[in-house]
């Protein structure tokens, strides 16, 4: 075990940044296996919260923000900064946890790269529930997420990225004191802006398929459909903001997809009109062919993936065309 406590004096290779939102059972879960997490590295957890909790391990540093309202996940990462003391920042969502080897691993490549930030997957836990584990489904395939499907599961090789989650991302602290920090109120999409800012200041990241966190995720429907309706809205809004890395056309294929709604509703209409059996036959054939390669993952549950999928992408496709035309973001 190589926990350094907040009281030791010795300082840390590793601080580990969680931006706590809440807190409950799921946090403590996942809190709970970093005792598992085994390293060659020291480290430390730095817990960031507004208020006050209670029960937390003695061996962690709680920071608080003293803010009265609730702050963004980079406000609570820019101020846990100000009392790490590691050389590296390893960032963390409160929903998620590390693999064993998840910091061994990214030290190796940030060693071997020479790059400044490395991320990694954050896979679907192995205990969630059929709810969290359809959802997963849905940004693990293909058609859910085509390209971006590294940031679900550990997919080779290694490659260079411009946008690394903030769920899984280890970097250099000078990297991060040089850019300012985060320095946003985003809450969604505060990783591009500051991957940018990185990118822009002539530091390097990288993707490795073995720095590996688990990741928790929101249930279908209504959770799932508010998340990715979130994303939408902020990466429209970085089309305009931030367009060297959000001006790309994966981004606007589900609203074009959403946009070719009707017109396939009305042929069809017309073809069930001519010939309603072999309409049948092509809507189960299509339910099927999406349904099938999610059953390994969702289990019973991939029956439901293909309305659950056609739902994600108009969220995210409405939201993204709100984001991209409609007021600036401030939050």
């Amino acid at each position: 075990m190589a926990l350094v406590p907040a009281t030791d004096p010795t300082p840390p290779r590793v601080s580990i940044i969680i931006p706590l939102h809440r807190d409950g059972e799921q946090f403590r879960k996942c809190l709970a296996q970093y005792w598992h997490m085994s390293s060659l590295a020291t480290f430390e957890i730095v817990i960031v919260t507004d208020g006050s909790v209670e029960g937390l391990p003695d061996e962690v540093l709680h920071v608080q923000t003293g803010s009265p309202v609730d702050t963004s996940p980079a406000v609570k990462r820019d101020c846990g900064a100000k009392f790490a003391r590691g050389v590296i920042f390893a960032y963390i969502d409160d929903d998620a946890y590390p693999s064993p080897l998840w910091l061994d691993a990214a030290l190796e490549t940030l060693q071997h790269t020479g790059a400044a930030g490395v991320g990694g997957p954050g896979i679907t836990p192995p205990d969630s529930g059929w709810r969290e584990r359809l959802g997963g489904a849905v940004y693990e395939s293909r058609i859910g997420t085509g390209p971006l499907r590294h940031r679900f599961l550990a997919l080779h090789p290694h490659r260079p990225m411009d946008d690394v989650p903030a769920y899984n991302f280890v970097v250099q602290r000078t990297a991060i004191e040089a850019v300012g920090g985060w320095d946003s109120t985003f809450y969604g999409g505060e990783d591009t802006k500051i991957c940018l800012s990185l990118i822009k200041a002539g530091y390097r990241l990288v993707y490795s398929p073995r720095v590996i966190v688990y990741h928790y995720r929101r249930p279908v429907l209504q959770a799932h459909l508010r998340q990715i309706a979130n994303i939408g809205r902020h990466r429209g809004f970085f089309v305009r903001r931030y367009p060297e890395t959000s001006l790309r056309a994966v981004y606007f294929l589900p609203s074009l997809g959403v946009a070719a709604i009707l017109p396939s509703l009305v042929i069809g209409a017309l073809y069930a009109y001519r010939a309603p059996y072999r309409l049948l036959a092509l809507i189960i054939f299509t339910w099927s062919a999406l349904a099938l390669p999610a059953a390994g993952r969702a289990g019973l549950s991939a029956s439901l993936f293909p309305p659950v999928l056609v739902l994600h992408h108009a969220a995210y496709g409405i939201n993204f065309v709100k984001g991209l035309l409609g007021k600036n973001l401030t939050r």
